[in-house]
């Protein structure tokens, strides 16, 4: 039997590469108002294509009537609005796999003992993740100290947890809104990596002595960047009105929290406040920071064009029926600064 021998594709002539090639472009071009859109100007000939990189992410906690986490529903679920009109969902993700995680811990003060014992708690929240995450350390107290830079060493950053590392000084004020929005313009070195979520930790009393930074700055800064604070509250007490009650902490310290799609807890109350036997352990906390990571929907979308850049721009998503009926539905990131558009760069032939 004879066989016959496959067929061999012929190499093409450069004519018909040519003509695959404005094929190709030609098609790119009818599909940029979905993904990319293409600029008619060129650089030395050659192409340049602008992608956008002003993708906002929305992140919503879904829970049933018993404060069980709902991860079930689907984009047909949310019906999202900014500055009232409604938009589209570029895509929606269920939990996340990664962080870029940052520690910003206060050494003034009697913090400064409670964060040295929570090495261990701390960095096993960072394990929960996959071992591409980061994590970052800082201290401060009237300065911001880098102690540890983004790394995905964990066994160099548990380092960081001690006295010495932290280069404590028991006689500082406290800058915390300074601090936070040192650490904020930190992950501006870092390069954007998909589905990476983006974490603060503030571990501190609360008590703003020094800062010259506003907290609206620093919010207005984490959400044009995608960044969450997860606030943990070392309550100091004093005695007022014949009891031991905590107190007040700064104004806008609970804001980080709540106006960036993060959350604030308090560590203790007046009783374990006067027992020194306390174990004052963070192990619980950070148990609900992974649980709310790992649960949450990311929500994202493209904003109008004609978006004005530096203003806050206001965010509301709300459930459709059914599921608006039965479940409970929390906005973690109200609203979101522009940030630049596009970045262009040149195309290869």
């Amino acid at each position: 039997m004879t066989r016959r021998r496959a067929h061999q594709p012929r190499t093409p002539t450069l004519p018909f590469a040519n003509l695959f090639i404005k094929l190709l472009r030609l098609t790119l071009c009818c599909l940029a108002p979905f993904s990319l859109t293409i600029s008619a100007q060129t650089v030395d000939d050659d192409d340049v294509i602008s992608f956008r990189t002003d993708l906002i992410t929305v992140p919503v906690i879904v829970t049933d009537r018993n404060r069980r986490f709902i991860n079930t529903l689907t984009p047909n679920d949310f019906i999202l609005t900014d500055d009232d009109q409604k938009v589209s969902l570029a895509s929606l993700t269920i939990g996340t796999s990664q962080l870029a995680l940052a520690f910003l811990l206060d050494t003034s003060g009697s913090t400064r003992e409670i964060i040295t014992r929570q090495q261990a708690a701390a960095l096993a929240l960072a394990r929960r993740f996959n071992q591409a995450s980061r994590v970052a350390v800082l201290g401060f107290d009237t300065t911001t100290r880098l102690i540890i830079p983004f790394t995905t060493d964990l066994t160099h950053a548990q380092n960081a947890f001690t006295l010495s590392a932290l280069n404590a000084r028991t006689d500082a004020r406290t800058a915390i809104f300074d601090a936070a929005h040192a650490t904020v313009n930190l992950y501006s070195t870092l390069p954007n990596t998909q589905g990476e979520r983006r974490i603060i930790v503030l571990i501190s009393d609360g008590l703003d002595t020094a800062s010259t930074t506003p907290a609206s700055v620093v919010i207005n800064r984490a959400n044009a960047l995608g960044i969450s604070f997860y606030v943990i509250h070392i309550p100091l007490y004093a005695p007022r009105d014949g009891r031991l009650k905590p107190r007040p902490f700064a104004r806008g310290f609970r804001d980080l929290a709540e106006r960036t799609g993060g959350k604030l807890f308090q560590l203790g109350d007046s009783r374990t406040a006067l027992d020194p036997r306390a174990a004052n352990d963070l192990t619980p906390i950070f148990d609900r920071i992974a649980a709310d990571l790992m649960n949450q929907y990311i929500l994202a979308f493209y904003p109008q064009s004609d978006k004005t850049p530096n203003t806050p721009h206001r965010i509301n998503v709300r459930l459709t029926k059914p599921a608006a009926d039965k479940l409970r539905l929390r906005l973690l990131r109200p609203s979101y600064t522009l940030p630049h558009t596009t970045t262009s760069s040149p195309s290869t032939p």
